[in-house]
């Protein structure tokens, strides 16, 4: 799922980087929809443009974001002793 998505991410990210380095970029199939300014603009696009169709919100970054998210936190495991 969203395979050509992130091919597509992949093979432009070059292009977008010098003008659109820490924008969202929102991506369905094979083509760009457009470049907003947070992620939430972005997915307030795409839900009025695809609605419950998966489509790719990405940042334009040189490096991939890693975002470390415990467990605890998200409710998967239980802290009670």
């Amino acid at each position: 799922m969203l395979d050509s998505e992130l091919e597509y991410y992949d093979a432009h990210l070059h292009e977008w980087l010098p003008e659109h380095r820490g924008k969202f970029v929102l991506i369905k199939g094979d083509s760009l929809v457009g470049f907003f300014a947070s992620e939430e603009e972005a997915y307030e696009d795409g839900l009025r443009h695809f609605g419950n169709q998966p489509f790719l919100i990405r940042r334009v970054a040189a490096e991939e974001e890693v975002v470390h998210l415990p467990a605890l936190l998200l409710g998967l495991t239980d802290a009670r002793i």
